[in-house]
């Protein structure tokens, strides 16, 4: 709770000073639900949730970029019951049709918290975005280091079509894992409106533990101070769209 706490008041904050907000701010709140299968040796369980995130950015100094992230999901199934908070902070630098800068994301999974520290670029070329981060993540008792890309296109710009692949190892009581995560997910802004609605896939594979997960999501979400999907994306404001990695990965289970 502390997570979301810390974060809620980080964007009222950020929102709230126009002095540091020189352009911005732009961002979203979004709500999802989504359908889960884990597959553990052939043993299968099923769990339906959902989340709700808030995303701000506005640019700091004159060519800086402050991207905040607040998010609370949670999920009812066969295994449990879980409520999982998230909070990151990214902090870019845009150079013509590139961006590039840092993170460091916290996450509450079950009664532990998860902190990832990480690296991450992002270029513009025209109907087209790419997105790559490296992440080192840590708990009690595990350490990982992870890589995520991810590939938007825009026929049009409030119409995205994205594709995504993030893996890496964890080590964890002196044991190691390999993981790795594919996605891919549209979304649609209604024409004259800041609404939209997107849908998503992701499966998500730990190898060494013989564990597939597959979820799929739906949702609606609420823009502002963006023309449009592409838009928003080129300031900075979706950054924590194209973040997998450990987080990622954990929060498919």
């Amino acid at each position: 709770m502390k997570t979301l706490l810390l974060t809620a008041a980080a964007l009222a904050a950020f929102a709230a000073t126009p002095a540091l907000a020189q352009s911005g701010p732009v961002g979203s709140v979004g709500v999802a639900l989504g359908t889960s299968e884990a597959d553990l040796g052939g043993l299968t369980a099923d769990s339906d949730g959902g989340v709700v995130d808030v995303n701000v950015a506005g640019t700091v100094l004159t060519d800086w970029t402050v991207t905040l992230v607040g998010s609370a999901g949670w999920a009812d199934g066969e295994l449990d019951e879980d409520k999982v908070l998230a909070g990151q902070v990214h902090l870019t630098r845009k150079m013509g049709d590139l961006r590039a800068g840092g993170f460091v994301a916290v996450s509450e999974v079950g009664d532990d918290t998860l902190t990832s520290l990480g690296a991450e670029v992002q270029k513009y070329m025209g109907a087209m975005t790419l997105t790559g981060s490296v992440a080192f993540s840590t708990m009690d008792e595990a350490d990982a280091i992870s890589v995520s890309g991810d590939v938007a296109y825009y026929p049009m710009d409030n119409l995205r079509l994205n594709a995504g692949l993030s893996g890496g190892s964890v080590e964890f009581t002196g044991t190691s894992a390999e993981f790795y995560s594919f996605g891919t997910g549209a979304e649609y802004q209604f024409k004259d409106t800041p609404i939209s609605v997107f849908a998503g896939y992701d499966r998500t594979t730990f190898d060494d533990l013989d564990l597939d997960v597959d979820t799929v999501s739906v949702g609606l979400r609420f823009s502002f101070g963006a023309g449009g999907l592409k838009a928003r994306e080129e300031s900075g404001a979706d950054l924590g769209r194209s973040i997998g990695g450990l987080a990622g990965a954990l929060s498919g289970l």
